[in-house]
Parts: structure tokens; sequence; C-alpha cells
């Protein structure tokens, strides 16, 4: 049988220092991605995983299988990341090691955990908290993590604080130039510059000439 709870409210201060966390309606769920039967677990099913179980966290319905958590989304159950600040008894089958300025994680998939009073507590990417840590002040740091390197296709491209046009231009960066991948939020590349800057391109003004691995 398996047990979930919340953390306790004095717990969460760790949680409070992201500025991506799960949203849990609105939006289409986040897919969870991993190497774990990809191909199979990660693809939309027309009824939850056979023997889950279901999970109702703040007002929402989950079902649990193998490590894994789903939600119903258009007519069908698609894989997500369990919420961030959900205290699981005992870690899935299969996850692995990580540790981070001197901080030990636990992952499964592209889930984290830490070691709680009550077993372990879901956490945001730790890279993901490290690279919103460097973002300057006056920058809007990314929803999710991402890498690669994209080239400027266009002829001069606005430089932004933010994901999208309404937020100020920080430079020009011309064409050709080529950008480290830092995150993305919908259609935006949050990005390095080669002479240093960081700040958000729209990603339609650039090709991506390298991938990260994935896995």
């Amino acid at each position: 049988m398996l047990h979930l709870r919340q953390a306790p409210r004095t717990a969460k201060f760790f949680l409070l220092a992201t500025l991506a966390v799960f949203t849990l309606s609105g939006a289409a769920p986040a897919m969870a991605q991993g190497n774990h039967g990809r191909r199979d677990r990660d693809r939309p099913y027309p009824t939850p995983p056979p023997g889950h179980h279901r999970l109702v966290i703040k007002g929402n319905p989950y079902y649990f299988h193998g490590g894994r958590y789903y939600r119903p989304w258009r007519r069908s159950f698609v894989p997500v990341l369990p919420p961030v600040g959900l205290v699981v008894t005992a870690l899935p089958v299969g996850f692995q090691v990580l540790v981070m300025a001197g901080i030990t994680y636990y992952s499964y998939g592209q889930a984290y955990y830490r070691r709680a009073p009550q077993g372990y507590v879901v956490v945001p990417d730790p890279a993901l908290v490290q690279a919103a840590a460097a973002v300057p002040t006056g920058v809007v740091a990314p929803a999710q993590g991402a890498g690669g390197t994209a080239t400027v296709i266009a002829q001069a491209l606005n430089l932004r604080s933010g994901p999208g046009q309404a937020y100020p231009v920080l430079q020009v960066v011309n064409l050709g130039a080529d950008l480290a991948i830092q995150g993305r939020t919908g259609s935006w590349l949050f990005v390095r510059t080669p002479d240093g800057g960081v700040g958000w391109v729209a990603q339609e003004f650039t090709t991506q000439t390298s991938m990260p691995a994935s896995g």
C-alpha cells in the first residue's frame, strides 16, 4: 500500500526558493521524461495504467504506477512530474543518487527527491534551482532547464530580460551568433551570448545546431 502525504508547512522553506514549480491546473501538464521505458511509459493512455493507485493531491487527481504519475488531460492520461512538496514513504525502484553542492538527491526520470522526516519529499530540479540563482537581477529565470546551442538566423535579434516582447531589450545579437541555451519557457529560449550576456530570444529566429542528450 502506497502512503503519500503533503510536506508540513515548516518544511517548505527550500521549495519556496524555486521560480519554476509544477502547475496543477490550467495548461497541459508537463510531460515526464527519462530513460525508464520511455517509448511505452511516456505515451498518453486512454485509461489509467493497470494496477495504478489513485491519489488526490490539492484537489487534483493523480494516478501512480511503477514510480510514475499520470493525470487526466484531453480524454487521456498523460505522464507528469509529481508535484513539488509531495512526500512519499519509499523511492521508486531504479532511482539514482545525485550529489550537488554537497546535497544528496534521489532522481527517477526527471523527478527529484530529498530525505524528509516522513520519508522523501519531491523537490525541484537542483540544476534548475542553481541556474535560477545565477540569473542577474531584473532577468526572468527559465521555467525549465534546457541545453544545446542555438544559432541566430535573423539579421539582428533582440535579447530580452524575459520571455516575451513586452520585456525590455538588453542587447542585440547579430546574424550567425551561437547562443548557449540555458533554459526555456514556451517558445522562448534563455541563452548566454558569446560575450557572456544572458537573456531571452524568440526560438523562431534561431536554429538549434546541437541537441542535449536525453535520458
